[in-house]
């Protein structure tokens, strides 16, 4: 019996996501079935087996100070890898880079962490997924020092910078969580 429950965010085997409502259940074909509300309000019913949990957002974001195997640092660069285990490029005090995962960080309390940027008049939180004017889902991320975009994924070296996804695809609502 799979582990969900109501409130879970889930994706289907045809990468559709949505958030258990009711469940489990079973239907004439498939045992333990739970029916999933997309974002747009619609639902879908899936067997157990062909769902997954989405991964949640990441807990921290380029510039937080961390601790990691205790020593503190700075987040540079991430998550790479979101989908299996997250890792981040970190950068420690004398300015060397190293690697990280993101289950062996904590956040420094207390750190002045920068989740804000502004970009053409609009302030982002680069935490959250927003919905463009065509209703894509669009992840963001600072990487080199640019806020870049991604829809339905993580961006990485091929995200498209925010300036040009806002000016094209605005305006940018961010998705309720």
């Amino acid at each position: 019996m799979a582990d969900f429950k109501v409130g879970d965010k889930v994706r289907n085997v045809n990468g559709e996501e949505g958030a258990i409502v009711f469940g489990p259940y079973d239907t004439r074909v498939f045992r333990e079935s739970y029916l999933v509300r997309r974002e747009d309000g619609t639902h879908f019913s899936r067997p157990a087996q062909r769902l997954t949990l989405v991964p949640p957002a990441p807990a921290f974001a380029v510039g937080d100070k961390v601790r990691y195997f205790g020593r503190d640092y700075t987040l540079a660069a991430g998550p790479f890898d979101p989908t299996d285990s997250p890792w981040w490029v970190v950068q420690r005090e004398d300015g060397a880079h190293v690697t990280a995962g993101e289950s062996e960080m904590t956040l420094v309390e207390g750190a002045d962490a920068q989740h804000l940027v502004t970009v053409g008049g609009v302030e982002y939180d680069i935490r959250k997924r927003y919905r463009d004017c065509d209703g894509d889902v669009w992840h963001l991320a600072v990487i080199d020092g640019d806020v870049v975009g991604a829809i339905d994924r993580a961006p990485g070296r091929t995200g498209e910078r925010l300036e040009w996804a806002a000016r094209v695809y605005g305006p940018m609502i961010p998705v309720a969580d």
